[in-house]
């Protein structure tokens, strides 16, 4: 039971920081300045939500 629900937070987690990190790009992608590179660089991190997910490995 236990092992359930621990797995079923973990997914959910996973799907979570999925999205986050989808939403990070679209909003990387709908900035007004011309360079594209330069908004990845200095705008939204796109690896934040999945620094989320992987820090949930090390719980256990």
């Amino acid at each position: 039971m236990e092992t359930n629900i621990y797995l079923f937070i973990l997914a959910l987690n996973l799907l979570v920081g999925l999205w986050g990190f989808g939403f990070h790009v679209l909003g990387d992608l709908a900035g007004t300045q011309s360079i594209i590179w330069a908004r990845f660089l200095y705008s939204n991190p796109l690896l934040e939500p999945l620094l989320f997910v992987i820090s949930l490995f090390w719980l256990d």
